[in-house]
């Protein structure tokens, strides 16, 4: 899964980050690639919040398919990536299934068998959502006290660190349904032998 989350920039005085118009917007953009099975993050890609997502999306496939050589049979990314070439790429390339939800209000005469009405699509995009909002609410993924291109870099890694972390303790001590949940994670009960 393929999807992005705005981070809004500490300061106004922030010269790395940008203004994304038109919802007046100042600060970053995170893409994501997700693993949908383990709902974990495998590579991120930061840019300023005025950047078209579409681009991100090769690189981020490119990494999970040729660098962590992972199996990739379906592309479900947001309507934001939706563009023939990625389609073209995902087809041809990876092999996978790609699947980009499409508003026919907005996007009429949008056709295609990769192509996804929105609601339906909505609930399989849900578990990104829901990582976005465990990890800004869990995990501090946004830009406090963070100012510059090099300290939110910095961030945004040691949080999804913090992240997998969490998910390796999880798998640890036996309970891989608290990898996106720090507080259960802790609160967990250990044997006597492992918690000395």
């Amino acid at each position: 899964m393929i999807d992005s989350s705005l981070l809004a920039a500490w300061s106004r005085a922030d010269s790395d980050a940008d203004w994304s118009f038109p919802s007046s917007f100042h600060g970053y953009k995170v893409h994501v690639l997700l693993d949908r099975a383990a709902r974990l993050p495998l590579c991120f890609l930061l840019s300023p919040a005025n950047k078209n997502d579409l681009p991100f999306a090769y690189p981020l496939l490119w990494f999970g398919r040729f660098v962590l050589a992972l199996p990739i049979h379906g592309v479900r990314a947001a309507g934001a990536y939706w563009g023939k070439a990625l389609v073209h790429v995902s087809v041809t390339v990876l092999g996978a299934h790609p699947i980009i939800p499409f508003n026919r209000k907005k996007q009429p005469l949008a056709r295609g068998r990769h192509l996804v009405s929105w609601p339906l699509s909505y609930l399989a995009r849900a578990i990104i959502e829901r990582f976005f909002a465990a990890a800004k609410r869990y995990y501090g993924l946004d830009t406090s006290y963070c100012l510059g291109w090099d300290a939110i870099v910095l961030h945004v890694t040691l949080t999804f660190c913090a992240i997998l972390v969490v998910a390796l303790v999880a798998h640890e001590v036996g309970r891989p349904d608290l990898r996106l949940s720090p507080t259960r994670v802790l609160a967990h009960d250990l044997p006597v032998q492992e918690a000395l």
